[in-house]
């Protein structure tokens, strides 16, 4: 039985490390059949610089010039999506939670 291709999509606007450590998360899972998609939101950050040397395809990323709110991300994130279901992850000031 092949196991349905879960897209996780993490919105992000500033928040390099938070992010950096969500995207570790989601690739340490021991469900394989995965891939993470990661939208800035108009971020001044380097998070294309950390996903380019982790060499993972699984991991793909995409911007906005400019800060285009929540939902947009997510529409981005939904956009590229391949997979046969979609979580959230949303970024927390304490950390990470399930949305």
């Amino acid at each position: 039985m092949v196991e349905p291709l879960i897209s996780v999509v993490i919105p992000t606007l500033d928040r390099q490390e938070l992010a950096e450590g969500a995207i570790k998360n989601v690739l340490d899972q021991s469900y394989d059949n995965l891939e993470v998609i990661v939208v800035e939101d108009g971020s001044s950050t380097e998070l294309d610089k950390f996903i380019k040397g982790l060499g993972n395809e699984k991991v793909i990323y995409a911007s906005h010039e400019t800060n285009r709110g929540l939902g947009s991300s997510r529409n981005t994130g939904m956009s590229l999506s391949k997979g046969d279901t979609s979580p959230f992850w949303m970024m927390t000031i304490g950390g990470l939670k399930i949305n």
